[in-house]
């Protein structure tokens, strides 16, 4: 294909010597949009564009012949070298993620897409493609730190918070829902929703509408754990669909309300054997007209 695209082009301009064309490639060379350096083995800048001399802020006379760790950020060179000296081993080309250092000392990101050649003499270099990767690399930093602040909330949630997918497969739980089911995350997360130790007959009692769910509404249940050491925690569940189709459920331990609603019907059951046994009733009275009733 390029020798057919090549002899089109002789063809376009039979006039072009040798020189003018290799002049035409020296400048495509020069003004690529990506850096272009050959490294001996012995780790030597045999050759570079105008675009490298200008990524690692030198002049392009001054950059032949220096050592590529020049360059390198003080951190990644052993990663470096270890991968620089793999490629002759191995003979196959090689992209990885690495920091360079301009001479004024700036850190800049790159991927480096390499391959190792042999020239006429049979002596191996290699040649690298340096793409400045930095912006990509500082959205990177900020979705992760999106992501770790996201984890840190969800961690310190009062509550326990467990996200599924739209089939009810479990994707992620934090430190409270682990507290309330007794488990470790590695336990439940892939499994479905029913794995989690729901107290016997609870499902069924009080099953978790998926298909309200799936209309939009928001599915607010009360449900008992039975936890691997045999304790019983009520929780009161509170389940949404999201945007995306998958599910986020707010696990609320209702105990101490369970057990104010025990002390209350306790004290009301009291008080009526007491009314029993005192012979009187219980009155009310209608604020409006002043009039009690038994």
């Amino acid at each position: 294909m390029k020798n057919e695209e090549n002899r089109h082009s002789d063809a376009a301009n039979p006039l072009e010597t040798d020189s003018s064309k290799s002049a035409r490639y020296a400048t495509l060379f020069n003004l690529a949009p990506v850096g272009y350096i050959t490294v001996s083995k012995q780790g030597l800048i045999l050759e570079a564009n105008l675009t490298a001399a200008t990524m690692l802020g030198v002049n392009y006379d001054t950059i032949i012949m220096k050592p590529i760790l020049q360059f390198i950020f003080k951190d990644d060179q052993e990663s470096y070298n270890l991968s620089f000296n793999q490629l002759f081993k191995t003979v196959e080309s090689k992209s990885w993620e690495i920091r360079m250092v301009k001479q004024t000392g700036m850190i800049f990101w790159v991927c480096l897409t390499t391959r190792v050649v042999n020239n006429e003499e049979g002596e191996a270099s290699c040649l690298m493609v340096i793409n400045d990767i930095t912006v990509h690399k500082k959205l990177d930093v900020k979705v992760l730190d999106k992501a770790n602040r996201y984890r840190e909330l969800l961690e310190l949630a009062v509550d326990g918070i467990l996200l599924g997918t739209h089939e009810g497969i479990i994707t992620e739980a934090n430190k409270c829902m682990c507290e309330l089911v007794g488990m470790v995350r590695e336990d439940f997360i892939g499994k479905h929703i029913t794995f989690l130790p729901f107290a016997q007959d609870s499902l069924a009692k009080s099953p978790l509408r998926f298909d309200l769910l799936q209309k939009g509404e928001t599915v607010v249940r009360e449900q008992s754990f039975c936890r691997p050491d045999g304790s019983f925690v009520p929780v009161e569940i509170r389940t949404k669909m999201m945007p995306d189709g998958t599910y986020q459920s707010i696990y609320h331990d209702i105990t101490d309300r369970k057990h104010a609603e025990e002390s209350l019907k306790e004290s009301e059951y009291f008080l009526l054997e007491s009314q029993k046994a005192a012979h009187i009733g219980s009155y009310s009275t209608d604020l409006r007209t002043r009039a009690w009733k038994a």
